[in-house]
C-alpha cells in the first residue's frame, strides 16, 4: 500500500475516533460524579481508583448510583466496540505511513498500540465487572492498576514513535512531531500520580490532534497543493 494510502486510512480512522467521541460525550450523566472530586471526569477517577472505598465514593447512593452505573456501563461499551478498534487504527496506520522513515520503530509503534488496545479491552471487562457488583474487590483493582497504566504508557510511546519519525518528514511534519512527543511526554507524566491523572488523557488529545490534521494534509491536500506550486 502506498503512504498516501495509509494516510487517507489514518484520516479516516481518526475523523472515527472524533465522532467516538463525541457520542461519549452525549452520554446521560457521564460527567456527573455521585461523590468525591469534582475535578475529574468520572470515567478517569473509576480508573485511577486503587480501593473499593474509592469506587463507594464515585458511585455515592441511589438514585445518581443507578445512573452512573448505566453511564459508565454504555461509555465502556462503545469503548470496546467502537473507540478502541478506531484509536488502534489510527495509530497503527499513521506508523505505517511513516514507515519509510523508519520500519523498525514504526513496526513497533504499530504493536505498542495493538497492546495498548488489548489492555484497555481487559481494563473495560474490569469495569463491567465491578459495576455489577460496586464496590468491586481490591484484586479487581489491582488489576485495573496496571491494566490502565500500561494502556496510558502504551499510547503515549506509540505516539512518540511515530512522531519521532514525523520529524523527519516535511516542514510541517517536524511541527508534527514536535507536538506528539510533546504529547507523549505530558502523557506519561500523567501517570506520576492522582495530582496529575488528567494530563493522561491530556496528552493524547495533543499527540493525536496533529496526527489527525497531518493524516488529511499527506492523504487528501499535500499533492494538490504541490502541482498548484508549480504551476
Amino acid at each position: 500500500m502506498t503512504t498516501k494510502n495509509w494516510w487517507r486510512l489514518c484520516a479516516l480512522a481518526g475523523f472515527g475516533v472524533l465522532a467516538v467521541s463525541y457520542i461519549i460525550g452525549t452520554i446521560p450523566h457521564v460527567d456527573t460524579a455521585c461523590g468525591g472530586s469534582s475535578e475529574l471526569r468520572p470515567i478517569l477517577t473509576f480508573e485511577f481508583a486503587r480501593t473499593p472505598a474509592d469506587i463507594a465514593t464515585l458511585f455515592g447512593e441511589d438514585p445518581c448510583r443507578s445512573r452512573l452505573v448505566r453511564a459508565m456501563d454504555t461509555l465502556n461499551t462503545i469503548d470496546v466496540f467502537a473507540f478502541i478498534p478506531m484509536f488502534v487504527a489510527f495509530l497503527v496506520t499513521g506508523a505505517m505511513a511513516v514507515k519509510g522513515h523508519g520500519r523498525t520503530l514504526a513496526l513497533a509503534a504499530a504493536t505498542i498500540a495493538v497492546i495498548a488496545g488489548l489492555c484497555d479491552q481487559a481494563e473495560d471487562q474490569i469495569l463491567f465487572a465491578i459495576t455489577a457488583e460496586l464496590p468491586g474487590t481490591q484484586a479487581q483493582l489491582d488489576w485495573l492498576f496496571w491494566f490502565v497504566h500500561i494502556k496510558f504508557a502504551g499510547l503515549a510511546l506509540a505516539g512518540m514513535a511515530i512522531g519521532w519519525l514525523t520529524l523527519k518528514d516535511s516542514l510541517f511534519g517536524k511541527g508534527v512531531g514536535a507536538m506528539m512527543v510533546l504529547g507523549g511526554l505530558v502523557s506519561l507524566f500523567g501517570l506520576a500520580g492522582s495530582s496529575y491523572w488528567p494530563l493522561a488523557s491530556l496528552g493524547l488529545v495533543l499527540a493525536w490532534v496533529p496526527l489527525w490534521a497531518y493524516a488529511i494534509w499527506s492523504g487528501f491536500i499535500r499533492k494538490t497543493a504541490i502541482m498548484n506550486t508549480l504551476r
